[in-house]
């Protein structure tokens, strides 16, 4: 893991070093889409004041991205991204989930001048504005629940051929609130979802 985010931040250090200059391909726009599958992950539920805390590996799953992006120059991008996220399991359970963020991305590109097959850094941060689950899991003989969407944020690495097909490898966590309603009260859990997703798709 430490020689993962030296390789991450050094790559990142040499495209900032890069942007200064660079005025190649200022103001175009691309379109990107995605067709992510989901390694296994984790769903930690955080209930405080309780001993009822739990941690679960969560099954494999898919997922559809769509992103626009402005790219200043050749190395510096930034856009905005959604991410859907089909339902998946929790393992040895029937509950499915799913989340779908909307965030900000930055992309970094040192090498996208000097070699075919180029690398980059990209980095997420936006909002789960939907935070989904079937009737195992957003319901509950206890009470009503409520699913509230959190912060997701992610950071990755990636290559590209030319300006048209990539693939990215991206760790990502999102964060949502399980509310559980009855007549006694209520009592609500962080929930934060971590995997790691590999991406491959086409620029428009």
């Amino acid at each position: 893991m430490k020689n993962l985010m030296g390789m991450i931040l050094a790559v990142v250090f040499i495209g900032v070093s890069s942007v200064i200059g660079q005025d190649d391909n200022s103001g175009s726009n691309k379109l990107f889409l995605k067709a992510g599958f989901d390694n296994t992950g984790t769903h930690k539920a955080d209930w405080p004041g309780t001993l009822f805390d739990s941690n679960n590996d969560v099954e494999a799953g898919y997922s559809a991205t769509v992103e626009y992006m402005h790219f200043y120059n050749q190395i510096l991008g930034i856009g905005l991204g959604v991410n859907y996220q089909v339902l998946r399991g929790i393992k040895d359970s029937d509950g499915k989930f799913g989340f779908m963020p909307v965030y900000g991305t930055v992309m970094l590109s040192p090498f996208s001048n000097s070699v075919p097959l180029s690398p980059y850094v990209k980095f997420d941060g936006g909002y789960n504005v939907a935070y989904n689950g079937n009737s195992s899991y957003a319901s509950s003989f206890l009470g009503d629940v409520t699913l509230t969407g959190g912060l997701y944020w992610g950071a990755g690495f990636g290559v590209q051929l030319g300006n048209a097909i990539f693939a990215d490898l991206m760790m990502t966590t999102n964060q949502g609130k399980y509310k559980l309603s009855n007549f006694l009260g209520s009592s609500e859990a962080d929930i934060t979802y971590q995997k790691i997703s590999l991406n491959v798709g086409i620029g428009l």
